[in-house]
């Protein structure tokens, strides 16, 4: 099962190229960069949402997809994506939204304009704010259509609305839209916020979360408009989908607290054919970037995950900070971060950009006055070169490159012996010939010293230790149990190393990462 171990990098299309000049990235762009996808050691693509549902009867009758802006490209564009792809021995899958749409989609238009259409019970309509519920920005999760005088459900911003999938019709269009690309060649489907699907049929209002909660979505206990055990009857009719066609997959994430809920997260995992082939769960996304919190994270996700389950490891997904900024612009410890996800047990999820280091973009205060998310900070265009436009557009860029990041190209550092791009292509090629890194057991090896985290990764045939420095300074290796006997065969500072057979390491220099093939020189 090719899933089981791949290396996937997400794309949003907006940011990744500009083919044609208007300052925002399209589908065109994805197909011309293939080349550099295939070479840095991807296997997949994912692309972040960009298509909205709709019905496969509207796509062969206009050739148009619903709610699809046409500055991204045309639905035949997609369709070259998808050989092109396949052409380069890479598997796609396509991020989907099922939960909602645009207030500008076809259907709420339709709904608006109509109280007697056929789509107003596509959607969530009431005369009057039944419950309490609240977005996920913290306000009211009702508001008013003037055109319906009602009021309309979406848990999230305004300019979206809930799709009722209480509706069953709604449903057979869900599952013909995705049969529609999968029988385009589509390999799977990464779905969002899949616990959201189904409300409560009665709309009873959210109890208080009493807790102490900043983020004041979660001040409600959200038992009424999400994780209801319906949810799970529709994500198995999904699933039956998918399942007629060899070798596809779905990859469903939840809408949890910002912690995380892994328990929650492995309940839509399927043990045979059912359910999801893998979830992705918010905690290792969103959990401080410290050996400590690392190591909780990552065991509660294995523990909830199983042995015989495959975990997902997507360290930024769009949503935040780069990792560089999770990481206090500190790049020594980004390249940790690099370590870390890529030796760890399953599908691991790249954003674009990681691989370059990359910082945030700061957005000027004119252009956060218009967005719906007031961040001083973004998650800027891919830099190509240091030439005019950095290689992804000659126009003025939808959202501005970040600042001083040009040493930081891809055409500098494929130059540049030791980069950080250099230093992923190097673990990515590790991992794909080291049977235990892909699908070895992991073991948290215990330490007195905080700063530190150690695992081992071991199939029957060999044994590798990880061991990672969080710390500026030079720390001693504290470990218990496990002495630290092998050869180094790689080193965040050093690259692929080839030191003497059966040294002991006894020290970790500044934020130094090593992996380190366990044995005594006679073994080897």
């Amino acid at each position: 099962m090719w899933w089981k171990d791949s290396i996937v990098y997400r794309i949003d299309p907006r940011s990744f190229q500009d083919s044609d000049d208007d300052g925002m990235g399209d589908v065109k762009g994805i197909t011309k960069r293939m080349d550099y996808i295939k070479h840095v050691g991807f296997n997949t693509i994912l692309l972040s949402p960009m298509l909205q549902p709709g019905s496969v009867e509207h796509i062969k009758s206009t050739g148009t997809l619903a709610g699809f802006p046409t500055n991204l490209g045309s639905i035949q564009d997609i369709h070259n994506l998808i050989q092109n792809a396949h052409e380069h021995g890479l598997k796609i899958l396509f991020s989907l939204v099922l939960s909602n749409t645009s207030i500008d989609h076809p259907w709420f238009e339709a709904a608006a304009n109509d109280k007697n259409s056929e789509y107003s019970s596509f959607y969530l309509f009431s005369d009057e704010i039944p419950n309490n519920w609240i977005n996920v920005s913290g306000k009211k999760a009702w508001s008013f259509e003037e055109r319906r005088k009602q009021y309309y459900h979406h848990s999230y911003n305004y300019d979206s609305a809930d799709l009722n999938w209480r509706n069953p019709e709604l449903g057979l269009i869900m599952e013909e839209y995705l049969a529609y690309w999968l029988e385009s060649g589509v390999d799977g489907f990464y779905l969002q916020d899949i616990n959201t699907l189904i409300k409560d049929d009665a709309l009873r209002d959210n109890p208080t979360n009493f807790g102490i909660i900043r983020r004041r979505y979660e001040r409600q206990e959200h038992v009424f408009d999400r994780n209801r055990s319906e949810t799970h009857l529709k994500l198995e009719r999904l699933r039956n989908v998918v399942n007629r066609y060899d070798d596809r997959i779905l990859i469903g994430r939840l809408q949890t607290p910002d912690a995380g809920e892994p328990e929650l997260t492995a309940s839509f995992l399927g043990i045979e054919s059912e359910k999801m082939h893998l979830v992705v769960d918010r905690s290792i996304t969103n959990t401080r970037f410290t050996a400590n919190r690392i190591e909780l994270s990552a065991k509660r996700l294995y523990e909830a995950i199983g042995s015989n389950r495959t975990p997902v490891w997507e360290l930024i997904d769009g949503s935040q900070s780069r990792m560089l900024g999770r990481c206090g612009k500190v790049e020594a410890l980004a390249r940790l971060a690099a370590l870390f996800q890529l030796t760890q047990r399953g599908m691991i999820i790249l954003y674009y950009g990681q691989e370059l280091g990359l910082p945030d973009s700061k957005l000027p205060l004119y252009k956060r006055l218009f967005r719906k998310k007031r961040a001083k900070q973004t998650l800027g265009p891919m830099i190509w070169s240091t030439g005019e436009g950095s290689g992804f557009s000659m126009a003025e860029p939808w959202i501005p490159f970040a600042r001083g990041a040009n040493r930081l190209s891809v055409e500098n550092q494929l130059l540049e012996e030791g980069s950080i791009l250099q230093l992923y292509r190097t673990l990515i090629k590790l991992r794909n010939r080291t049977p235990a890194l892909q699908r070895g057991v992991c073991s948290f090896i215990q330490t007195s010293n905080p700063r530190l985290l150690a695992y081992t990764r071991e199939t029957e045939e060999e044994r590798y230790a990880v061991l990672l420095n969080f710390d500026e300074r030079y720390q001693r290796l504290d470990v218990d149990g496990v002495e630290m006997r092998g050869t180094v065969i790689f080193s965040t500072l050093r690259g692929m190393a080839s030191e003497s057979k059966g040294v002991v390491l006894k020290e970790l220099g500044s934020y130094e990462g090593v992996i380190l093939r366990l044995g005594s020189e006679a073994e080897e």
